[in-house]
């Protein structure tokens, strides 16, 4: 399976880059194949002087959304290919103004057809799939999206939100919030137990339980029972939480009770839980993939 969908929103840059360095390798094939000089680069400067004549170097940041730094590049290169011309604006001559030249404006006679062309193929390849149509649309949302709160402010504000109480035992109030954490967490890592969907509720009752809560929300928990002479747990958390929580509360359950021969079931990817693993003496019996959700299922035994 490709990395790119193993990954999936971990590696969303790269593919939006690879995506980007593709179609910009195409376009540049085109231009080339009709003995045209344009460079894909140009584009949105091109695109933007000629809709709006004059215009200063910084309403041109502003609208492609970069620094002034990264554009004052570009306009350098096309004044010295003689295809811009870069001047001050009255009053104030610390604002530069850029305008097409003539050499452009012929520059663009050519390009414009083949700008049609490319348009309408790039429609052409978006209608080909049942969502691909609705690329563009869904685009401008997730952009609008991260202008609105970024991805770092996102994570940054979570790994610092360390306000979270941990609650031992049944708490009846808590009941359905923990029956969808464990059948979501369940059901993505195949680790389905017929008896937790018969009588889960009594299952809670008389299991080992301790679970973190987020402004009344239930985030994550630690789950263990007795099945025959074996002890399970199960350690759950959701997707949009820090990882140091499930940790933190597998610790504290270690610490707690004594798990001889135990096999704890729980995401591969949470390192910190394997390290306390391995500190008390536990076995990695299998990781288990599961490519139809893109999750891997850690078995861990001692005893």
């Amino acid at each position: 399976m490709s990395v790119y969908l193993q990954a999936k929103e971990l590696i969303l840059g790269s593919r939006f880059k690879r995506l980007s360095d593709r179609f910009f390798n195409e376009v540049a094939l085109i231009y080339k194949s009709q003995n045209i000089p344009f460079e894909p680069s140009w584009f949105a400067i091109f695109y933007i002087l000629d809709r709006h004549g004059k215009t200063t170097i910084s309403q041109i940041a502003q609208q492609l959304d970069l620094t002034q730094s990264a554009i004052s590049q570009t306009i350098s290169t096309l004044e010295g290919k003689g295809l811009v011309r870069v001047g001050s604006q009255k009053g104030d001559k610390r604002i530069k103004v850029v305008e097409l030249t003539e050499e452009a404006f012929k520059l663009l006679s050519e390009v414009k057809p083949l700008w049609k062309l490319i348009r309408a193929k790039m429609r052409e390849i978006l209608n080909e799939g049942d969502n691909s149509r609705y690329m563009l649309e869904a685009l401008e949302e997730f952009e609008l999206a991260c202008q609105k709160k970024s991805l770092s402010q996102r994570v940054l504000e979570e790994l610092n939100n360390t306000d979270y109480s941990v609650v031992w035992g049944y708490r009846g109030e808590f009941y359905l919030q923990l029956k969808r954490l464990f059948f979501d967490w369940m059901f993505n890592f195949g680790c389905i137990e017929e008896s937790f969907v018969n009588d889960f509720k009594g299952i809670l009752k008389g299991a080992k339980l301790l679970f973190a809560l987020k402004d009344r929300e239930v985030v994550a928990c630690v789950l263990g029972l007795t099945n025959k002479d074996k002890n399970l747990v199960f350690v759950c958390d959701r997707d949009d939480v820090d990882n140091r929580i499930a940790a933190e509360l597998f610790l504290r359950f270690v610490e707690q009770y004594e798990l001889n021969k135990a096999r704890v079931y729980f995401d591969a990817d949470k390192p910190l839980i394997i390290n306390i693993l391995k500190q008390n003496g536990f076995l990695r019996v299998s990781i288990q993939e599961r490519p139809d959700v893109n999750r891997r299922l850690a078995i861990f035994e001692r005893g």
